[in-house]
């Protein structure tokens, strides 16, 4: 897929690339995010 859009935009490579690399991080910040705290909820209804 991104090599599809590589081909098509030519000099355009590498700011695919950037938008392929923040696409991850944003999964990366979501995914950290939710088990970090998914397990504080779990422990808030413990205690309650």
């Amino acid at each position: 897929m991104t090599y599809i859009i590589g081909f098509a935009g030519g000099q355009k490579v590498t700011y695919v690339f950037i938008i392929q690399i923040v696409f991850y991080l944003y999964i990366i910040f979501v995914a950290a995010r939710y088990l970090i705290l998914k397990p504080r909820q779990q422990q808030q209804r413990q205690l309650n």
